[in-house]
């Protein structure tokens, strides 16, 4: 079975997920199940509107606003594959994650402006019993084929964002790459502005028990619900929306057919500090199974695929 075929499904995947930027090693679960948040005093469901609000409902207060500072994130992606068919078994797990300074400027009018600085890289693949693990902290990892990740680290780029948190412009990529062509196949001004995206955006002015939002990211709505407030921090349900089926896609290089069964809705969790709204985490993650099929063979697979981000205020 060929390491090309193993990827289908999941490069598939990751082109109807939302692209998030951000990660941590924990998945948080969804707030309203009692299980996943035992400090609750009940459980709440997100599509009944009359069920019993927890004993924490009754806080309201001002969304959090950006402050001038510097700060660290931690910015993670996971894709994981299995597969099941005719002739054996596969597992597939890979996993990236880029860190970032962040230097914020928050300007009197609203208005920010935010510098990002790359500090490391790290990237570990499994396939099936066999691992490989790279980290820009280890310089012995640096040959032709790692070195553009080397060249990206200590380089910046500016992400403008006018007073009603729409996110306007990028500067310092294509000077990245004009100095390290071969960085064009890791970054560009479209997928760093969607990591921009996923932190800059409007919030209602108030915050309360169920106040909601929508994003659209790369084409899919996902709406935010507040659930806590509790120890200086702001607590959301994400809950992307319902996704049909894609059609039956062949991949002639392959000969495999890739069938869809199941598209899950994405979910995760969002965590904000309730006055400074850079200190925040979320993760969030989304699966799929289906089948790949060929005249010869098929396989049953399960893909999940993750993505969370960490940012923390520096000293």
């Amino acid at each position: 079975m060929s390491k090309s075929l193993r990827l289908t499904a999941a490069a598939l995947l990751l082109m109807l997920l939302a692209a998030c930027s951000c990660s941590e090693d924990e998945y948080y679960e969804r707030l309203d199940q009692n299980a996943a948040n035992p400090s609750y005093s009940q459980s709440v469901s997100q599509t009944d509107p009359t069920a019993s609000a927890p004993a924490d409902s009754s806080w309201s207060a001002a969304a959090p606003t950006f402050k001038t500072g510097r700060y660290s994130m931690v910015s993670a992606n996971s894709t994981e594959q299995t597969l099941n068919g005719t002739d054996g078994s596969a597992y597939t797990r890979s996993d990236q994650e880029y860190d970032y300074d962040l230097d914020i400027t928050a300007g009197a009018d609203g208005s920010i402006r935010c510098v990002y600085t790359f500090t490391r890289i790290t990237w570990m693949y499994v396939e099936n019993d066999q691992s490989y693990t790279f980290d820009t902290n280890n310089p012995d990892a640096k040959d032709s084929d790692t070195a553009m990740y080397y060249d990206l680290i200590g380089k910046s780029f500016t992400v403008s964002v006018d007073p009603a948190m729409n996110v306007t412009g990028i500067t310092g990529v294509s000077e990245i790459i004009a100095a390290y062509p071969d960085t064009a196949q890791l970054i560009s001004e479209d997928n760093l502005l969607a990591i921009a995206k996923d932190i800059f955006y409007s919030l209602p002015n108030t915050f309360a028990y169920r106040t909601s939002w929508n994003l659209n990211q790369a084409g899919i709505d996902t709406t935010f619900t507040l659930m806590q407030h509790r120890d200086g921090e702001f607590a959301a349900d994400i809950v992307g929306a319902e996704l049909p089926l894609p059609p039956d896609s062949y991949d002639q290089s392959t000969g495999f057919t890739t069938k869809y069964s199941e598209i899950g809705r994405l979910s995760g969790t969002l965590r904000m500090n309730d006055t400074d709204r850079a200190v925040q985490s979320f993760s969030y993650r989304q699966t799929s199974r289906g089948q790949l099929v060929s005249a010869n063979a098929s396989y049953d697979f399960d893909v999940v695929v993750s993505s969370s981000c960490r940012i923390t205020r520096k000293a």
